[in-house]
């Protein structure tokens, strides 16, 4: 399972049956052996990490040696070859590198007696080679990027909330933004232009004695391939572009606030500012234009940004009014959201005890809120799961969720006793004393949810991701 969030499309050969093993000889052979190799590979990914490893490092190679042979022949072979080539490497650093955006499964794996390992790439790397193949085919006569350029849009995107890993000067942040923007525009623009023609055909389609053969003729000028990459452009993944916008302009926003006199001059902070706040206006003309698109992801991305703008406004009032809301029936993801907000603002207040001490006041009793939230779920899953598959995956989805936010409450309570070490009179020292221990119960009861079982259906995956954060509750 990729890392939520990301959906790399994958092309397939149309028609491909399983046959018995046969002599690769072409460089269509080669194609549909890898492709094979990653259907094994993604079958074998929910119960043995390394063998699933194993099957996509055949298939890379097996890529390899396709384009090898394929070098001079058919651009449009080629091209697939180098799409599903560049959308593994993608989809392996965010399996395996980086899942969840961070946890390196990896390091779980003995990989003595797997020397292709080192074919794996960083995310700069991918980002280079996608841009190679985008640069070579996407004005090609006969061949559709859309889904390429969704790839490259995520990875820049993932680049952007990685700067932690790939660090990134204010120079380098702007021309990343800029590629972004100019991509992510032309590909909405493309998909809407690709939605409003499906909707002719099928409008002429449900008409009696209307001849829409023609004119899918007209569209697709005999190339099969199309049509079938085509038909994936659905409100579904013009949403999913959007969101990714809304991702990307949100943690800009972030990245401005934190860094505004550490990384970025006056005039980056000048030009960057305009850029998001063009696009973030653009974006939500789109979403008011086709609300169709709107679903809670992009609900709570609009939040987010909306929230962050009210902070570098300086309206700490409205914004600390807004973040704090809550209701009956909360989603976790809007909760865990608020949390991530009172987190940046934390952040960004300076050496003052006083304000530092309300915001993590907030951030705790908001984290208090989402473990509640969390652990609602948790139980309910546990009475239901026994019987369901599905449901015992979300159960170790929470479970992992749960106890990453037990962490960051034992961290702010931390936090707060170094706040009040620093007023430094004694009466604080029964208040410093709570949070020490409030911070060691949180970590050790985060130690026992992450050691439980989440049942036999429970995937590796979901296992190591287990795994990792208990052994983040050692202090």
């Amino acid at each position: 399972m990729s890392t939520l969030g990301v959906r790399i499309p994958k092309k397939s050969k149309k028609g491909k049956n399983k046959v018995e093993k046969r002599q690769l000889v072409t460089p269509s052979d080669f194609y549909e052996e890898a492709t094979e190799l990653e259907d094994n590979g993604e079958r074998w990914l929910l119960s043995d990490v390394k063998k699933s490893l194993r099957f996509y490092l055949r298939a890379l190679d097996m890529y390899d040696q396709g384009l090898h042979l394929a070098q001079g022949n058919d651009d449009k072979l080629v091209y697939d070859i180098l799409y599903n080539r560049t959308r593994l490497m993608l989809q392996l650093y965010t399996e395996y590198m980086a899942n969840d955006g961070h946890v390196n499964l990896l390091q779980y794996i003995n990989l003595d007696d797997l020397p292709q390992v080192s074919m794996l790439r960083t995310l700069p790397l991918i980002i280079q080679d996608l841009e190679q193949v985008y640069s070579r085919y996407h004005s090609s006569l006969g061949i559709d990027t859309w889904d390429l350029q969704f790839n490259l849009l995520t990875s820049y995107l993932l680049l952007l909330e990685s700067t932690d890993l790939f660090p990134l000067d204010g120079a380098g942040i702007v021309q990343l933004t800029e590629k972004f923007v100019t991509l992510s525009t032309s590909l909405i623009q493309y998909q809407f232009r690709e939605l409003d023609v499906n909707s002719i055909i099928e409008s002429k389609a449900a008409v009696p004695n209307t001849d829409t053969e023609l004119l899918q003729t007209e569209r697709n000028e005999n190339t099969d391939e199309i049509v079938d990459i085509s038909d994936q452009i659905t409100l579904e993944s013009v949403a999913e572009v959007t969101l990714n916008c809304l991702k990307f302009n949100e943690t800009l926003m972030e990245l401005l606030l934190e860094n505004r006199d550490s990384i970025f001059n006056a005039t980056q902070l000048s030009h960057l500012s305009t850029i998001v706040s063009k696009s973030n206006c653009e974006l939500r003309d789109t979403l008011i234009l086709k609300p169709e698109l709107v679903n809670s992801d992009i609900e709570i991305a609009l939040y987010q940004i909306e929230c962050v703008e009210l902070l570098a406004g300086g309206q700490v009032e409205q914004f600390e009014s807004r973040v704090t809301e809550t209701s009956d029936g909360i989603s976790p993801e809007l909760s865990l959201a608020q949390t991530d907000l009172l987190g940046l603002y934390l952040t960004c207040i300076p050496e003052d005890t006083q304000a530092q001490w309300r915001a993590a006041t907030l951030l705790g009793k908001k984290l208090a809120e989402a473990r509640a939230i969390l652990t609602k779920e948790r139980q309910k899953l546990q009475t239901q799961s026994a019987s369901n598959s599905e449901e015992q995956r979300s159960l170790s989805y929470t479970v992992y969720r749960l106890c990453t936010v037990m962490l960051s409450a034992a961290e702010n309570e931390q936090t707060r006793f170094q706040i009040k070490l620093r007023q430094g009179t004694s009466e604080q020292e029964p208040v410093m004393h709570t949070l020490q221990k409030n911070a060691a119960t949180l970590r050790t009861n985060a130690a026992t949810i992450a050691k439980a079982s989440c049942g036999l259906q429970e995937t590796m995956v979901d296992k190591l991701k287990r795994n990792y954060v208990y052994q983040q509750t050692s202090p």
